[in-house]
Parts: C-alpha cells; sequence; structure tokens
C-alpha cells in the first residue's frame, strides 16, 4: 500500500516530468491503491492521451513501458487496448496479436468490442477480430460494420454479403418509419453507417464475383458521401474489374482530386496507366464500337 510520502514523491515527478507517460501510469495506480478512484481514473485518462502523443512522436519505448505497466496493473480492458495499440505502432504485430489471442470469452461493453475488434484486424487477427465482436454485433447496430469487415477478412464472404445487406434493411427500414428525421436526432454517423455498409456491400458483391452489383451498391456510397475517398478508389476497382477502364480512370481521377496523395489511388492510377491495361481499354472500346459487347459489360469471347 502506497503511504502518503510515496503519492506526495510520485506527485512531484508528475509535476516535473509531466510528458513521461510512465511516472504518470505509477501515480495512476496509487491512487487506486489508497481508494481514490477519481483521481485515478482522471489520472489514467490522461495518461492513455500521454502515451498516444508519446507514440506520435516516436518515443515508442517510453509508451510501451507506461502501457504495459497501466495494464500489468489495472487488468482493465481499456488499457489492454491502449497496450495493443501501442504494440502495433511498435510492427510487434506477434505480440499484439498473441495477447488478442488470450483475451478470453469476457463481456465487452460495444464500443470497446469495436475497438478490440480493429485492432485485431490490424494484427492480422481476423478470427480473433470476428470471436471478438460477434457477440454484440446483432444485437448493436453500431458495432455491424465492423462485424461485416472481419467477415471479409475471414474470407466469409457470403456471410458478409447477408449481414451487409441485413443491415442496409434493418437502416432502410426504420429510415421509412421516420417522417421528420430531426424527431429521432437524425445525425451524420448514421448516414455513416449507411454508406459505410454500403462500402462494404460493394466490396463483399466484388469478392463474390458479382461486378455488376458491386458498382451499383458502390455507386449508391459515392452518391451518399462523394467527399470519401475510399469510395472512389474500390469502385474505380469495381470498374475495373468490369472491363470499364475509360470509366475507371474518371473514377480514380476525380478521387485524386479530393485526395491527391492518397496511396491507394495512386496505385490504382498506375495500375491503370499499365501497357496491358491500356491495350484492353483499346480493344475494350473496339468492341463497343463493333456491338459485340457481353451483357455484363466484359467483351464478349468470340
Amino acid at each position: 500500500m502506497p503511504t502518503q510520502e510515496d503519492i506526495a514523491r510520485l506527485e512531484a515527478q508528475v509535476q516535473s516530468r509531466p510528458g513521461d507517460p510512465l511516472v504518470a501510469a505509477r501515480l495512476a495506480v496509487a491512487y487506486g491503491k489508497t481508494g481514490a478512484f477519481d483521481r485515478r481514473d482522471d489520472l489514467v485518462r490522461k495518461t492513455r492521451s500521454r502515451i498516444e502523443a508519446c507514440v506520435k512522436l516516436g518515443l515508442k519505448d517510453s509508451a510501451l513501458d507506461a502501457a504495459r505497466h497501466l495494464y500489468d496493473e489495472t487488468g482493465d480492458l481499456e488499457s489492454f487496448a491502449t497496450l495493443v495499440e501501442v504494440l502495433i505502432a511498435l510492427s510487434d504485430l506477434d505480440e499484439a496479436g498473441r495477447l488478442l489471442d488470450a483475451l478470453g470469452a469476457r463481456q465487452v461493453a460495444p464500443e470497446l468490442a469495436m475497438k478490440l475488434a480493429f485492432l485485431a484486424l490490424a494484427a492480422n487477427r481476423p478470427e480473433t477480430g470476428r470471436r471478438i465482436i460477434e457477440p454484440v454485433a446483432q444485437t448493436q447496430p453500431e458495432t455491424h460494420t465492423i462485424y461485416v469487415q472481419t467477415l471479409l477478412s475471414c474470407g466469409d464472404t457470403d456471410t458478409a454479403l447477408a449481414e451487409a445487406r441485413a443491415g442496409l434493411e434493418r437502416w432502410f427500414s426504420r429510415d421509412k418509419r421516420v417522417t421528420n428525421n430531426a424527431a429521432v436526432g437524425k445525425s451524420l454517423d448514421t448516414d455513416r453507417y449507411c454508406v459505410d455498409l454500403h462500402i462494404l456491400l460493394g466490396v463483399a458483391e466484388l469478392s463474390a464475383g458479382r461486378i455488376g452489383a458491386a458498382v451499383d451498391a458502390l455507386s449508391e456510397a459515392m452518391r451518399l458521401a462523394p467527399e470519401r475517398p475510399e469510395i472512389y478508389y474500390n469502385l474505380g476497382l469495381a470498374l475495373i474489374d468490369a472491363g470499364s477502364l475509360p470509366a475507371a480512370l474518371g473514377v480514380i481521377d476525380a478521387g485524386l482530386e479530393l485526395a491527391p496523395r492518397d496511396p491507394r489511388l495512386l496505385a490504382a492510377r498506375g495500375r491503370l496507366d499499365a501497357p496491358h491495361l491500356q491495350d484492353l481499354a483499346r480493344r475494350f472500346e473496339a468492341a463497343r464500337y463493333n456491338g459485340v459487347m457481353a451483357a455484363d459489360g466484359a467483351v464478349s469471347k468470340r
């Protein structure tokens, strides 16, 4: 049990070293051991912010020491998530994945479940992410998009398609019941949920080889949120797969106007500049001119 002298010494260290997250973590733990829970909780939040700042500044060892101390001493899931985030920032995906795999079946609040599932994807542990998010996905609509992402990452395209469609159906059903959106506090977050599901539906359709359906879903996402570069990227890929290279070029270039340095869009633009695709584009246009286009928009093989 820390004494008052211990607390005073740690408080002095925090004052003299305000950017050191490990000292703050030690003081937060000491507060908890002496029953000063409000002070502990407040300092834990500040410590997490200091850990994030250290990661951004490249002081990753300091961030890791503080994150480990905080989790080892408190055992709470928020501190666990902070530790995993630091490990991922350090590119130690094996250790981050090991910790996530060992998490076991624990009751997790929806917001934290989303964060942990996202971290599992970042650590290349999609099955662990699915295990974390699946128990809350059916009852908490806000978790549905990350759930569909984990399904896609697990290669379960059929379930991802079904869940994306179900999520959109629930969204539209609720929206149709409302004549005055303001009355139910419709927010940007709700709109984003709908757009995200359209994007994920498009990606799932593309994974399933249903290119026309993918283009439809992604086009609707673009109509709803034309400011989001990732839509242009995914729609561009779908149009490339459809053989609609001029249209793909237009979409990718429009995306680059929004986000000139987006690496995905730049990579897609480079792909469109590749000689073999340029040759395919010429054959595509010739086929269109000669009226030998297949029903799905691909060049007919004859």
